[in-house]
């Protein structure tokens, strides 16, 4: 399998505009049956479930790279962000096309589960976070983003959909050499400790879950200790 190392180069070598992956889906579906374009076998109904999921981490990767970065303000982790942010926004801007391509609907209920994870980290999970964990826990969702689009591109190959594996690969060219930079700025935070340990939130309701978390802790150490004693 091919490796992305060289993730420019391969760029390069499988570029194509939006337009043109369109043109060309549409020359490859008329050539093959029906159902195998809208998922009638066991190939086509995975691709169907993986493209349904890319829409969700999509979504995902623009606004939880977007808000650390906004909270980060000009550190370099923050920069590294933004990168991802912006290629999540164009993907997002394809992927319609390439969903109707294979005779998909366009995953509205993707968009809008994503849109509901993050609704839920922001208001519930990011009461519990310092900047470094929820940085981490952004780069954990790349990481999902990764492996999701690995296995699309293998199922693709093994299906000989070849515009699908082209849009894979360049999806991978660009995303893993942007998630290489976001995991390499994990130092910087050990460079800042103090900025690593700030909240991500520092309301009234943020302050009585970091206490609650605290006590929780507190207790399970003393259970701990009591049974091994």
């Amino acid at each position: 399998m091919e490796t992305f190392d060289n993730g420019h180069a391969l760029a390069a070598r499988t570029a194509r505009t939006p337009s043109s992956l369109k043109r060309h889906a549409s020359k490859q579906l008329a050539s093959r049956p029906r159902a195998q374009a809208a998922g009638g076998d066991e190939a086509g109904r995975l691709i169907a479930t993986l493209i349904r999921e890319l829409f969700q981490t999509e979504n995902s990767a623009r606004w939880h790279p977007a808000r650390e970065a906004e909270r980060l303000g000009d550190a370099p982790p923050a920069r590294a962000m933004r990168a991802v942010a912006r290629h999540a926004s164009a993907v997002l801007e394809e992927l319609p096309g390439l969903a109707a391509a294979h005779g998909l609907p366009t995953s509205v209920g993707g968009l809008s589960a994503g849109r509901a994870f993050s609704a839920v980290r922001d208001k519930a999970l990011d009461l519990f976070l310092t900047a470094e964990k929820s940085y981490r826990g952004t780069l954990l969702g790349m990481r999902h983003g990764v492996d999701l689009v690995k296995l699309l591109r293998d199922t693709a190959e093994a299906a000989d959909d070849r515009v699908l594996v082209t849009f894979c690969n360049r999806w991978l060219a660009k995303r893993v050499p942007l998630l290489a930079d976001v995991t390499s700025e994990l130092a910087w935070f050990g460079a800042h400790p103090d900025r690593a340990l700030a909240p991500n939130r520092t309301g009234f309701f943020a302050r009585l879950a970091r206490a609650a978390m605290r006590a929780v802790g507190t207790a399970e150490r003393t259970l701990s200790e009591a049974a091994t004693g």
